[in-house]
């Protein structure tokens, strides 16, 4: 689930989606004054975008391995002797 979230985050601050995120904020009167510093908005988003992305990956990796071990019917990061990994 965490990983939803992260990769919605991501694809809000992405910055090719970022005008789009830009004109909302437009809306509500905000995004007329961060309109003067639109250079550091990319770069601020671009960071952002890059860190929710990889901890989305992060989060859904785990998910998977908690749903692999859950399936296989062992501890997350137990090892089993008959387990051929």
């Amino acid at each position: 689930m965490k990983s939803t979230f992260a990769f919605v985050g991501a694809f809000v601050l992405c910055p090719c989606h970022f005008p789009i995120t830009l004109a909302l904020l437009a809306t509500t009167g905000f995004g007329a004054f961060l309109s003067g510093y639109l250079t550091a908005l990319y770069v601020i988003s671009g960071v952002a975008f890059l860190f929710m992305f990889v901890l989305g990956i992060r989060y859904f990796r785990r998910e998977r391995e908690q749903l692999r071990a859950k399936e296989d019917g062992h501890a997350v990061g137990a090892s089993c002797q008959a387990c051929p990994r």
